[in-house]
């Protein structure tokens, strides 16, 4: 039986979770399936105006499930559009945020933003003829 939870909770697919319930091993509850991490991950990724009103709920629903995901998102939102908008002089507090939100990976990236602050500064101020930019969303 052991066993059995152990597949349960750990499982990873679809297709491990489906098997699951045709034998009658999980329990029924309703309840739609989570998303998959492709999902999130087309959720979190794209311009916000890009997200179907559906895929927005769906977003809004994650988000509110996982303040660290919320974070996340928060952060490199706020990180994209110094990209777009090149307002690096915004990055200072960004690193100070990113650094006290304390996430695995952006944290990380965020501390070594500052082993040439003036650089990087520089590279989210400068304009870039080459580079098209298009226009943030209202």
């Amino acid at each position: 039986m052991g066993s059995i939870v152990f597949r349960y909770r750990h499982a990873s697919s679809r297709r491990d979770q489906a098997g699951l319930v045709r034998s009658g091993l999980a329990a029924s509850t309703g309840a739609p399936a989570p998303p998959t991490v492709r999902h999130v991950t087309g959720w979190l990724t794209p311009r916000p105006s890009t997200l179907t009103e559906d895929e927005h709920q769906q977003l809004k629903a994650v988000l509110n499930a996982c303040p660290e995901l919320a974070t996340t998102h928060r952060l490199v939102r706020d990180f994209g559009d110094m990209l777009t908008q090149q307002t690096g002089v915004l990055l200072p507090a960004w690193i100070e945020d990113a650094a006290e939100a304390d996430l695995p990976g952006l944290t990380g990236f965020a501390r070594g933003l500052t082993s040439d602050l003036d650089a990087v500064t520089a590279g989210l101020i400068i304009r870039r003829p080459w580079v098209r930019v298009p226009p943030a969303p209202p």
